[in-house]
């Protein structure tokens, strides 16, 4: 860069402004006024920075520009385009660059811009999937490409925000959907929860927590053995003899012990403590549910808080006396990973993208156990399907699990839960089923099937989503129907019940309906 500025190096800086200096390719005077000034901008994500001339570096002066998502502008814009998900979105794309800037190889040079979500009068679903799909993730594939592991999370997070019409549902029906996962809340502790109305999901959970832990602290606080280290006069446990030795040396005497002791200070109290307090916090929580939170944890007393956002939840282990915390726990999980978003008009915003898992898991495990409640008849349960081979050679064949199969006589009925945000896939403008899901569907079928009889039928049942054109089909294919039908959960609880009667009704052909629905909401 000196070579092509030469002279100009010089006549920038401030104590030669006004002077005429002979340029020596052109021999003419030139000089630069005292009132022009040099702004440059560059993105430092592109280290063009280190490519600079220290002669014109030096020269300027270097301010680093941040990206705007809390200026004035930028909030005022969000508020104009008035979308949950975008404002969701954002929050999230803030949470990815504060992870950029702690990467030792990357930092704030290198965090997302605020303008890729700029200039739109309307925020529209398929804008945001491109922004995020054609502009973000490709940054974060170049930023972590030895590191794939962040860029699928990243990727399940974006695409989560970007990629769903957000399904509305009714916050009562989220509890009756806890009700049949969880049998611990078919208590009748929880009678009175049912009965209320929730204006948002925090109170909801606050209720149900608050119940919970109480019921818990009758039964009392589940204790594990802890690995304790102290000091002591007399000898408890295992002697630490190096550390005695040392005592020994300053003269202490003192025992250095390291011994196991029941606790109730272990990770699952710790996680309900700290995920109450946070529901202490919540503006959403109504007084009362606050007072019983406020009653429980004086019994905490002795748990420590913890860092919830660092928890790993696959890693927690239930066995035969902690089993009632396992709905307690699923519960702080939704609370702590923000996976439901209340709105003011009492509905409930899914983000399941942010996990996709969890809520697949609650769709999933809702409608396994509501059958198997009601219909002990079908012996609903998850199945293994074997291979269909000729030469019985299996090996490296994956197993093909269902998530519900319901039976009853010589009938099978394959139903595979799909809670995604988009049923149909597009192909050249034109709107299908998505294929892996109807392969899979098909394969499964046609292997239990292998005698050909037409007895084993197979649906694919979607989260009805808020879509233009949803699924809602029926084919026979080698002699054995599929489905492909979606469970509309934005409604009252009873025509859920009916959605679910009906399907076993048309293929069971047993006219369950009618002696059902009017039970069900008095469980």
């Amino acid at each position: 860069m000196s070579k092509i500025f030469g002279e100009l190096l010089m006549l920038i800086e401030k104590d030669y402004r006004g002077k005429k200096l002979i340029l020596a390719y052109s021999g003419k005077p030139f000089s630069v006024p005292k009132n022009i000034y040099i702004i440059g901008m560059m993105n430092t994500a592109d280290r063009s920075l280190a490519l600079i001339d220290y002669a014109l570096r030096r020269r300027f002066s270097f301010f680093a520009m941040e990206p705007g998502f809390q200026t004035e502008g930028f909030q005022a814009y969000m508020k104009k385009l008035d979308n949950d998900t975008f404002t969701a979105l954002i929050e999230k794309i803030q949470e990815l660059n504060r992870e950029i800037t702690k990467d030792a190889s990357l930092g704030a040079g290198f965090c997302i811009g605020h303008s890729y979500f700029c200039g739109q009068e309307e925020c529209s679903q398929v804008w945001m999937q491109l922004v995020v799909e054609y502009d973000i993730l490709p940054m974060l594939e170049e930023y972590w490409f030895d590191e794939p592991s962040k860029i699928q999370k990243w990727q399940n997070v974006l695409r989560g925000y970007s990629m769903t019409n957000d399904k509305g549902i009714l916050i009562k029906n989220i509890y009756y959907m806890l009700t049949y996962a969880f049998q611990t809340l078919r208590r009748s502790d929880f009678d009175t929860v049912a009965a209320e109305k929730f204006e948002n999901i925090h109170d909801l959970f606050a209720a149900i927590l608050g119940k919970g832990v109480a019921y818990q602290l009758k039964q009392g606080l589940y204790k594990e053995y802890i690995l304790q280290t102290e000091e002591r006069t007399a000898l408890r446990g295992k002697l630490k003899l190096q550390e005695t030795m040392k005592n020994r040396i300053r003269q202490r005497q003192k025992l250095f012990c390291e011994y196991d002791e029941l606790s109730e200070n272990n990770l699952l109290n710790q996680i309900l403590k700290t995920t109450m307090l946070i529901l202490l916090h919540h503006g959403n929580v109504k007084p009362q549910r606050k007072a019983l939170l406020k009653k429980n944890l004086l019994l905490f007393e002795n748990v420590d808080t913890i860092s919830i956002k660092h928890v790993r939840w696959e890693k927690l282990w239930y066995q035969r006396n902690n089993q009632n915390y396992r709905m307690l726990i699923n519960i702080c999980y939704l609370v702590a990973d923000g996976l439901l978003l209340s709105t003011e008009k009492g509905e409930v915003k899914l983000a399941e993208f942010l996990d996709e898992q969890a809520m697949y898991r609650l769709y999933e495990k809702f409608i396994l156990e509501y059958y198997r409640y009601h219909h002990p008849e079908y012996r609903a349960n998850p199945d293994v399907i074997p291979w269909n081979v000729d030469d019985g050679v299996t090996a490296h064949l994956p197993n093909m699990n269902t998530d519900i199969t319901l039976k009853s006589g010589e009938k099978t009925l394959i139903i595979d839960a799909k809670y995604y945000a988009h049923t149909m896939q597009t192909v050249y403008d034109i709107e299908k089923i998505r294929s892996d899901h109807l392969y899979q569907m098909f394969a499964y079928v046609k292997n239990l099937d292998k005698e050909n009889t037409g007895t084993v039928a197979g649906m694919i049942l979607y989260a009805k989503p808020q879509e233009k054109i949803i699924p809602g089909s029926r084919y026979v294919m080698g002699g054995n129907i599929i489905w492909v039908h979606t469970l509309d959960l934005n409604q009252p609880f009873t025509q859920i019940v009916g959605q679910l009667e009906k399907i076993a009704e048309d293929y069971f052909g047993e006219n369950a309906m009618e002696q059902n629905a009017d039970s069900i909401m008095r469980r």
